[in-house]
Order: structure tokens, then C-alpha cells, then sequence
């Protein structure tokens, strides 16, 4: 049996549930027996059933004996009871699976392991490590969340050939092509939280939603400004519109205690309020920042700018993943994509990983992983 062919079943199953499962991880499964597939699933939404339990259920619906197969999942399956759902390594052992395949233990330190131990001790085989690698990069959002308690973090960037994001009068609608702003869209629609600074919605006023094909309202990412709250415009989009009551604010403890008429308004608008610790420049911590959302169970997050927000991420180590949109035009002078990051000499330099390039109309997408400075 060609364990990878099932395993990459069981992935593009897992990316069905993309954008529904957090904080829970993206997890498909195949059900198997002398190379007939009997029964597949996924996990569809946070709260409901299992993979595992939805290939088992989908397998006896079509009348399939269960016993003796074989059963592919790209992570560990459950066994502990903390939880909404029922454990899936029990339900396996009862509905006498034989063997099960895993691309990745689950990272989590009071779970990891007890999975396969429960299946080991009860007779299943067990085999692990099946496309290790691609599975991490499935998971990355939930590995990274899990193993920090920080949200992943992706810097998205559409730029010039010259790193501009705007011109001088600040217009940037829009410097890359439709290609790349499809997807934008579909890229949002990934993560929990879309995030830009207070400057980007002063130059812009954009609605930062998800505008696409699969559109469905319960699909749109939280919307957070960073930012002070002095000369709040009540006017923004992000807090007249329908999906007001779906966007947050942050500013710092002493931005909050100093803005009562902002904070009312806030309060009266249902748009939500995050007080955090300040940093030595007076603005907002974003270490604290992060901190406080992932106490929210938020997981992800969606970077889009402005120049100063980016920086001040890239400053502080705190980017994982980088996604540069370049449209092949020239403007000058204007808005840098990136402000100043002490960098002095090469040795300095921040540099990718993992990178590729794609593609995207008359654009060019560079996607990678922040390593160490070299």
C-alpha cells in the first residue's frame, strides 16, 4: 500500500475545513482497505466532529465493513476528554481498525504521544512520520500557536518594483493587478485576524473583507487597527459597515484611559477594545499585543500593512511568513513598503527560507519563512 497517495488525500481533505477550524487544527482522514478507499473525511468546523469520526461514519453509510482497515490521518488522533467532541483513539480501537497511518504527532505537550500509545496498547499498529514535513506546513498556523502560545503571524506586502506601497500623495489603489488582489481575498479568508495600523485606514479606508467565489459571511476574518484612538474617524468603513461588531481596536492602557469619548463610541458602535502595555516609544507593545489575542484563542494572523506596522513586526522578530506582491511599475518617490530596520551591513540582513515565486497576471508573488538574521 503506497502510504504518501493516501496521505495526500487525507491533506487536501484537511484543507476543506481551511478557515473554520481554529483554534483546532486542519485534519482529513481516509478509511482503507486492500487499496479500496472506504470512507473519507475532514474536519469541518471548530466544535463539530472529527475527521477520523466522519471517514468512520461516511465508510458505514456507504455499508462498508470497518474492521481490519486501514486508516490515514494527518494527525494524531485524539484521546484525551477535555473537550466538545468525543476522543477519536478510543472510537478506533472499538471499531477495530487494524492500523493507522499519521503524518504528525500533535504538538501539544499534555496530549502528544497518547494517541498512539492508547492505539499501541490496544493492538493497532501504528505508523508515523508519513509526509512529516508537508503536514507541518499544512498545521504551521496551529504547530506554531500550540508550541508558543502566540499567533502565527504572515506579513502580506503589494509593492513596486522600487518598494513603494503608495505614491507621495499616499494613493495605492492599486499598484498590483486583479491577479493579485484574488488573491489577497483568498488568502484572508485563512487566517483569523486581518491587521493593519491606523495609518492604512486613514490613506485607504478600506473595508478589509473577504470578496471572493466561496464568499460566506462567517468566513470574514477578525478586523484589528493598531493604533492611537485620538481623531478616531466615526466615519471609517470598518466601523459604519455590517461587519462592524466583527473589528477591533488596540491602543495602548494610556491611550484608553485618556480617550473616554472614543471608548464610548467604540462601546456604541459593538466594535471591540484591546488595552495593552506600551513600549518605550510610547506605542503599542506588540509582544503584549500578540500575548492577548492568543489569550482569545486567535491564532493567525493576517499582517497588511501599513510601512510603520510592518516595520516595527520585522524589528521585533515577530514575523513568520512573508508575502511580497510585486507589480512590475516604477513611481519614485512615495511611501516605502518597509521604514528603517537598523540594518548597517549585510551580516544584519533578515532573510527567507522555504521561498518561491509565483506568477500572478503581470505580478510577481515572492512567499517565504523568516529566519534568523545571517
Amino acid at each position: 500500500m503506497n502510504h504518501e497517495i493516501y496521505m495526500k488525500q487525507a491533506f487536501n481533505l484537511a484543507l476543506k475545513g481551511l478557515g473554520h477550524t481554529s483554534p483546532n487544527p486542519l485534519v482529513g482522514a481516509v478509511l482503507v482497505r486492500k487499496g479500496i478507499v472506504l470512507g473519507v473525511g475532514f474536519h469541518q468546523k471548530y466544535g463539530s466532529a472529527h475527521a477520523e469520526v466522519n471517514a468512520i461514519l461516511d465508510a458505514k453509510a456507504k455499508g462498508h465493513e470497518i474492521a481490519g482497515a486501514t486508516l490515514f490521518c494527518n494527525l494524531e488522533p485524539c484521546s484525551h476528554t477535555q473537550k466538545n467532541t468525543p476522543p477519536c483513539a478510543p472510537m478506533i480501537v472499538l471499531e477495530k481498525i487494524s492500523c493507522v497511518v499519521i503524518s504528525n504527532i500533535d504538538p501539544n505537550p499534555k496530549v502528544s504521544g497518547a494517541g498512539v500509545n492508547l492505539l499501541r496498547d490496544h493492538g493497532v499498529e501504528v505508523i508515523t512520520g508519513v509526509l512529516e514535513n508537508e503536514g507541518l506546513q499544512l498545521n504551521e498556523v496551529f504547530f506554531k500557536f500550540i508550541s508558543s502560545n502566540t499567533p502565527f503571524v504572515h506579513l502580506k506586502l503589494a509593492q513596486s518594483l522600487d518598494g513603494r506601497v503608495a505614491t507621495k500623495s499616499g494613493e495605492s489603489k492599486y499598484i498590483t493587478g486583479k491577479e493579485s488582489l484574488a488573491r489577497v481575498h483568498t488568502l484572508r479568508q485563512k487566517y483569523d485576524c486581518i491587521m493593519v495600523g491606523r495609518k492604512t485606514i486613514e490613506f485607504d479606508n478600506p473595508s478589509l473583507t473577504t470578496r471572493t467565489d466561496k464568499f460566506e459571511t462567517l468566513s470574514h476574518p477578525l478586523r484589528i487597527v493598531v493604533g492611537k484612538l485620538q481623531g478616531l474617524n466615526h466615519d471609517w468603513k470598518i466601523l459604519q459597515d455590517e461587519f462592524k461588531r466583527n473589528t477591533m481596536i488596540v491602543a495602548t492602557d494610556d491611550d484608553v484611559k485618556n480617550n473616554p469619548e472614543v471608548v464610548r463610541f467604540l462601546e456604541l458602535q459593538g466594535v471591540a477594545l484591546l488595552a495593552v502595555k506600551k513600549n518605550e516609544e510610547g506605542l503599542v507593545d506588540l509582544k503584549s499585543m500578540l500575548k492577548s489575542l492568543a489569550s482569545l484563542k486567535l491564532t493567525s494572523i493576517l499582517v497588511e500593512g501599513g510601512p510603520m506596522l510592518a516595520t516595527e513586526f520585522l524589528k521585533e522578530s515577530l514575523v513568520d511568513k512573508v508575502s511580497f506582491f510585486v507589480a512590475p511599475v516604477i513611481i519614485g518617490e512615495g511611501r516605502n513598503s518597509i521604514e528603517d530596520l537598523g540594518v548597517n551591513n549585510l551580516l544584519q540582513k533578515l532573510e527567507l527560507h522555504g521561498s518561491k515565486t509565483e506568477v500572478l497576471g503581470n505580478d510577481i508573488l515572492v512567499e517565504g519563512y523568516l529566519c534568523s538574521p545571517a
